[in-house]
Protein backbone atom coordinates (compact mmCIF):
# COMPACT_ATOMS: atom_id res chain seq x y z
CA UNK A 1 0.00 0.00 0.00
CA UNK A 2 1.27 3.48 -1.00
CA UNK A 3 0.98 6.15 1.85
CA UNK A 4 1.20 10.11 0.90
CA UNK A 5 2.55 12.09 3.98
CA UNK A 6 3.61 15.58 3.76
CA UNK A 7 6.74 17.13 4.54
CA UNK A 8 8.87 16.10 1.49
CA UNK A 9 10.97 18.43 -0.83
CA UNK A 10 10.15 17.33 -4.29
CA UNK A 11 12.01 19.85 -7.18
CA UNK A 12 11.95 17.06 -10.20
CA UNK A 13 14.34 18.20 -13.53
CA UNK A 14 14.03 17.05 -16.86
CA UNK A 15 15.02 12.92 -17.86
CA UNK A 16 14.41 9.94 -19.44
CA UNK A 17 12.99 6.93 -17.51
CA UNK A 18 13.25 3.07 -17.60
CA UNK A 19 14.09 0.30 -15.38
CA UNK A 20 15.15 -3.06 -13.73
CA UNK A 21 18.06 -3.78 -11.70
CA UNK A 22 21.31 -3.70 -14.47
CA UNK A 23 23.60 -1.14 -15.74
CA UNK A 24 22.55 0.70 -19.01
CA UNK A 25 21.93 3.90 -20.69
CA UNK A 26 9.66 12.65 -18.30
CA UNK A 27 8.40 15.72 -18.84
CA UNK A 28 7.94 18.33 -16.45
CA UNK A 29 4.86 19.69 -15.78
CA UNK A 30 5.64 22.67 -18.35
CA UNK A 31 8.00 21.25 -21.09
CA UNK A 32 9.27 24.02 -22.62
CA UNK A 33 10.95 25.36 -19.14
CA UNK A 34 11.58 21.65 -17.81
CA UNK A 35 15.64 22.06 -18.17
CA UNK A 36 14.77 25.10 -15.00
CA UNK A 37 13.59 22.65 -12.73
CA UNK A 38 15.35 21.72 -9.90
CA UNK A 39 16.09 17.85 -8.91
CA UNK A 40 13.35 16.07 -6.41
CA UNK A 41 14.77 16.13 -2.96
CA UNK A 42 13.11 13.17 -1.19
CA UNK A 43 13.98 12.55 2.77
CA UNK A 44 12.47 9.69 4.73
CA UNK A 45 8.48 10.15 5.82
CA UNK A 46 8.48 12.33 2.56
CA UNK A 47 4.67 13.04 0.81
CA UNK A 48 3.92 11.93 -2.87
CA UNK A 49 5.25 13.45 -5.29
CA UNK A 50 3.80 13.86 -7.89
CA UNK A 51 4.33 15.46 -11.81
CA UNK A 52 2.75 15.38 -15.02
CA UNK A 53 4.17 15.70 -18.91
CA UNK A 54 4.58 14.44 -21.93
CA UNK A 55 6.45 10.95 -23.19
CA UNK A 56 8.17 11.36 -26.18
CA UNK A 57 9.67 7.93 -27.86
CA UNK A 58 12.58 9.17 -29.16
CA UNK A 59 15.11 6.52 -29.53
CA UNK A 60 15.88 3.06 -28.42
CA UNK A 61 17.81 2.00 -24.90
CA UNK A 62 19.85 -0.81 -24.90
CA UNK A 63 19.19 -1.76 -21.41
CA UNK A 64 14.62 -1.26 -21.73
CA UNK A 65 12.14 -2.13 -23.99
CA UNK A 66 10.61 0.79 -25.66
CA UNK A 67 11.75 4.33 -27.00
CA UNK A 68 13.29 6.96 -24.80
CA UNK A 69 14.17 10.97 -24.69
CA UNK A 70 17.58 12.15 -25.42
CA UNK A 71 17.42 13.22 -21.67
CA UNK A 72 16.11 12.61 -18.49
CA UNK A 73 12.40 14.51 -17.89
CA UNK A 74 13.19 14.59 -14.03
CA UNK A 75 15.87 14.07 -11.58
CA UNK A 76 15.34 12.80 -8.09
CA UNK A 77 17.86 13.60 -5.40
CA UNK A 78 17.78 11.17 -2.53
CA UNK A 79 20.07 12.82 0.31
CA UNK A 80 20.18 9.62 2.31
CA UNK A 81 19.62 6.01 1.84
CA UNK A 82 15.86 4.99 1.91
CA UNK A 83 13.81 1.92 1.84
CA UNK A 84 10.36 1.19 0.33
CA UNK A 85 9.68 3.58 -2.13
CA UNK A 86 8.12 3.26 -5.50
CA UNK A 87 8.20 5.30 -8.67
CA UNK A 88 5.32 5.26 -11.08
CA UNK A 89 4.20 6.45 -14.56
CA UNK A 90 0.48 6.40 -15.29
CA UNK A 91 -0.85 6.21 -18.90
CA UNK A 92 -1.45 4.07 -21.88
CA UNK A 93 1.53 2.98 -23.65
CA UNK A 94 4.35 4.15 -21.78
CA UNK A 95 7.96 2.71 -20.15
CA UNK A 96 9.86 3.76 -17.39
CA UNK A 97 13.54 4.10 -17.07
CA UNK A 98 15.51 5.07 -13.78
CA UNK A 99 19.08 5.92 -13.72
CA UNK A 100 21.88 6.39 -11.56
CA UNK A 101 25.40 6.15 -12.67
CA UNK A 102 26.30 3.02 -14.58
CA UNK A 103 23.24 0.83 -13.09
CA UNK A 104 19.49 1.28 -14.53
CA UNK A 105 16.08 -0.45 -13.89
CA UNK A 106 13.22 -1.04 -16.50
CA UNK A 107 9.96 -0.14 -15.33
CA UNK A 108 7.41 -3.13 -15.09
CA UNK A 109 3.99 -2.66 -16.97
CA UNK A 110 1.03 -3.48 -15.02
CA UNK A 111 -2.16 -2.23 -17.76
CA UNK A 112 -2.01 1.83 -17.44
CA UNK A 113 0.90 1.98 -14.83
CA UNK A 114 4.51 1.05 -15.43
CA UNK A 115 6.40 1.57 -12.51
CA UNK A 116 10.03 0.90 -10.70
CA UNK A 117 9.54 -0.29 -6.69
CA UNK A 118 12.79 -1.44 -4.99
CA UNK A 119 13.42 -2.12 -1.04
CA UNK A 120 16.42 -0.17 -0.73
CA UNK A 121 17.78 3.09 -2.70
CA UNK A 122 21.10 4.02 -2.04
CA UNK A 123 21.32 7.98 -1.47
CA UNK A 124 22.54 10.17 -4.78
CA UNK A 125 20.97 11.47 -7.97
CA UNK A 126 18.34 9.04 -10.28
CA UNK A 127 17.60 9.95 -13.96
CA UNK A 128 13.64 9.44 -14.69
CA UNK A 129 13.23 8.76 -17.95
CA UNK A 130 9.32 7.99 -19.11
CA UNK A 131 9.14 6.80 -23.13
CA UNK A 132 6.65 4.89 -24.97
CA UNK A 133 6.45 1.58 -26.10
CA UNK A 134 6.30 3.10 -29.58
CA UNK A 135 9.21 5.21 -31.26
CA UNK A 136 8.12 8.28 -32.30
CA UNK A 137 5.07 8.30 -30.40
CA UNK A 138 3.85 11.25 -27.59
CA UNK A 139 1.91 10.00 -24.74
CA UNK A 140 0.54 12.18 -21.50
CA UNK A 141 1.45 10.52 -18.54
CA UNK A 142 1.80 11.49 -14.71
CA UNK A 143 4.83 10.81 -12.60
CA UNK A 144 4.59 9.66 -8.96
CA UNK A 145 7.15 8.80 -6.12
CA UNK A 146 5.44 7.49 -3.41
CA UNK A 147 6.64 5.54 -0.51
CA UNK A 148 5.28 2.24 0.19
CA UNK A 149 3.58 1.36 3.45
CA UNK A 150 5.20 -1.54 5.18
Amino acid sequence: MLVARLGLLLPLAVGAACGSSQEGGGASSSPADAGATPPLSITPGFSLAEREGVARGEGANSRCKGAFPAAPQFRMALPENMTGMVVEAHGDGLTLLVRRGGSAWCGQAEGGLVKVGRGAWSKGEYELLVGTTDPGGEKPFRLRVAEIDR
